[in-house]
């Protein structure tokens, strides 16, 4: 899969996890900013173990203080699968939310 692809395929899982853990977010993009999505922290918060059961990864405080909008999160599981190709098998194979 080429490169192009691959970040395109993992835009869609990204956007279709947020959909499953805040379905009424309305014209949810890359550009949309995390803080946006819900005011209520515990959904931000579930939205983050959600990501980490499917990446199947625990995301580092580090990084997780740097996310500040949708695209960053799908940068942040490119970045993952630069490190180790076959990181995002689990993240593909996983269930189709929407």
């Amino acid at each position: 899969m080429e490169a192009s692809q691959l970040k395109k395929f993992t835009e869609e899982k990204v956007l279709s996890i947020i959909r499953s853990v805040i379905p009424n977010v309305e014209n949810l993009d890359t550009s949309t900013k995390i803080l946006q999505l819900h005011s209520d922290s515990i959904i931000l918060f579930e939205l983050l173990v959600t990501f980490e059961k499917e990446l199947d990864h625990e995301i580092d405080y580090e990084d997780v203080v740097l996310l500040d909008t949708v695209g960053d999160i799908v940068d942040l599981a490119m970045k993952k699968f630069e490190k180790n190709p076959n990181f995002l098998s689990h993240f593909f194979l996983t269930k189709n939310y929407q």
